[in-house]
């Protein structure tokens, strides 16, 4: 695979038109475009794939192909690389184009348009969205979070107080139950009682009349 450089030039779109310097996010993490070159890959003079050389500082660079073969980096990794039409490959004029690293941060659009976007920007952006329908969506989401709470508290309250009352209610008929077993074996001894107080007498009775 080389890099091929028969396209005309008249006719092909330039890299720097298709890819502009900037910076691209890659699994999270921000890399900046160091090269773009074409590829070749079956050897007919044509442009049929596009390689990027992405580097970080703080990380190793990154080979990403726009058409990979089985154990390269795709395109896809890195979306804001990718043309708006993936049949416009072809188009592109054969060549490498080195880029120096951006002075100021930036992110690139799919359709290859550079987007700065300066810490200012982001503040003010921040800003309109406290002041516009955000603060209006954040108290309305902490409303029904306090909301929310409030139910589940009430509820578990309701459960408590639920929960005592059948204790309560338990223990009372406990209570009333014991009572009667009480009254019913003072009663149950009170007859024995006097049945044996008649017996008693009855034999006395008896036996009195026995001797007249």
């Amino acid at each position: 695979m080389g890099v091929s450089g028969k396209t005309s030039r008249g006719q092909c779109r330039q890299l720097t038109e298709a890819w502009p310097a900037g910076y691209h996010a890659v699994s999270g993490r921000r890399y900046w475009l160091d090269q773009v070159f074409t590829l070749d890959d079956d050897n007919n003079g044509g442009v049929d794939n596009i390689g990027f050389l992405l580097t970080n500082e703080d990380r190793a660079d990154l080979y990403i192909y726009y058409f990979p073969s089985p154990g390269r980096k795709s395109v896809v990794s890195a979306p804001t690389l990718r043309l708006a039409d993936d049949r416009d490959v072809p188009g592109v004029c054969a060549g490498r184009q080195k880029y120096k690293k951006p002075e100021h941060a930036s992110e690139q659009g799919k359709d290859g348009s550079h987007k700065p976007e300066s810490v200012a920007g982001a503040h003010s952006a921040a800003k309109s969205f406290w002041d516009g329908p955000g603060l209006i969506f954040s108290i309305l989401g902490g409303v029904g979070l306090m909301v929310f709470l409030g139910g589940i508290i009430g509820y578990a309250l309701a459960k408590r107080r639920s929960d005592r009352r059948r204790e309560e209610q338990r223990q009372r008929k406990q209570r009333r139950s014991q009572a009667r077993r009480q009254q019913e074996q003072a009663t149950d001894g009170e007859e024995q009682r006097a049945t044996e107080d008649r017996r008693d007498e009855d034999e006395r009775r008896g036996e009195d009349e026995r001797r007249e």
